[in-house]
């Protein structure tokens, strides 16, 4: 092992294991809170110490397979990150071995990838930054950051703003919920049942959104909360005015989610990609190249990753290095998944990209 990466795993291990005594002791304070204001504090530690595993394992990946920027994008892809690049397993999202190794891949074969979703901007630019991405799409839509030149944008409307505002208002009324203070284009709600953080149900949040009038907000039920964003923007906006951004406009856009939220930035792309068991009633439009997988998450990403990039050398170079790491111990056992060998390419996509490497 080169002794910068000893280094690193001994530096991360004890920083893990802190990360870890503070997630548990933030979720414990958390379910001992009373109901009301109370709350927001010690649901805001529980949110800065994921953060804080979250950032952990993604900075020992991006160190050990070397991520670095792409120079000369050849092409663009817009990538959805909860249920494709990341994941909840250990009970903070991150992505695994596989998910590193995909990004990798991309990144050998001139493929710039663009975050697109629902995260804040903040989470954003902290992945931008240590997988050396060009940038992304925060908040469905709600604003793009360029993290070439560290530039942002709110896409949000005025109308849209102002609402998110009044709902704000409203939910902190509400004894049993709790907000993640770091989304400021959208509004990300909880409430706390148990101990835990479970999402408004859609009953719920439609009562609201018609007791407030507030038609231009639209909301999103995920397992631990609801989003709640503005309407007039969505996924395919954003990534077009970040593509608008770098001037790359001209060059062919690929695109993977698994939601009905992804589906405008999916429209949009020359090669679309959707994992195992979501999407079934996509239609693709005329002249795209769709590839249902037969994988889920970080493997339907690394399969997605052969496709854009079809040369088998680099393919190659990417599995020896990822079978040469020293996995430390301390790393969570069920993000230690390796790419699966199994499947194919198929002749058709990698025709059309044109041979690399």
């Amino acid at each position: 092992m080169p002794p910068e990466t000893a280094q690193l795993t001994e530096i991360s291990g004890q920083t893990w294991i802190d990360a870890r005594t503070e997630l548990e002791s933030a979720r414990r304070a958390l379910a001992a809170a009373p109901p009301g204001i109370a709350r927001q504090a010690p649901f805001d530690r529980a949110l800065a110490a994921e953060r804080g595993c979250t950032g952990i394992v993604h900075e020992w990946l991006a160190r050990s397979l070397e991520l670095d920027r792409v120079g000369q994008p050849r092409v663009l892809f817009s990538l959805d990150v909860d249920g494709v690049l990341e994941d909840w397993s250990e009970g903070f999202t991150a992505t695994t071995v596989t998910g590193a190794a995909a990004l990798r891949l991309l990144q050998l074969g001139q493929v710039a990838v663009l975050l697109n979703t629902a995260h804040n901007q903040q989470a954003v630019e902290q992945r931008a930054r240590q997988f050396h991405l060009f940038g992304g799409v925060a908040a469905f839509g709600a604003s793009t950051l360029d993290a070439l030149f560290d530039r942002e944008e709110r896409l949000i409307s005025d109308r849209g703003e102002r609402q998110l505002a009044q709902l704000r208002a409203a939910l902190r009324a509400d004894p049993t919920v709790v907000l993640d203070s770091t989304h400021d284009c959208s509004v990300r709600a909880s409430r706390i049942v148990d101990g835990k953080p479970r999402p408004i149900t859609g009953g719920d949040a439609r009562q609201l959104l018609d007791k407030l009038e507030a038609q231009d907000l639209a909301f999103w039920v995920a397992p631990h909360y609801t989003d709640f964003v503005d309407r007039s923007i969505d996924k395919g906006m954003g990534i077009d005015r970040l593509r608008n951004t770098f001037a790359l406009s001209s060059i062919p856009l690929a695109a993977m989610g698994d939601g009905a939220c992804d589906v405008p930035m999916l429209k949009m792309a020359q090669f679309a990609f959707i994992p195992a068991a979501t999407l079934p009633t996509y239609t693709p439009p005329k002249r795209q190249r769709l590839h249902r997988s037969r994988l889920l998450g970080a493997q339907a990403l690394w399969e997605a990753a052969c496709q854009l990039v079809p040369s088998a050398g680099l393919q190659r170079q990417v599995i020896e290095s990822v079978q040469r790491l020293e996995i430390p111990t301390w790393f969570p056992q069920s993000l230690r998944q390796l790419p699966s060998t199994t499947r194919g390419l198929f002749p058709r996509l990698a025709a059309a990209l044109g041979p690399r490497g």
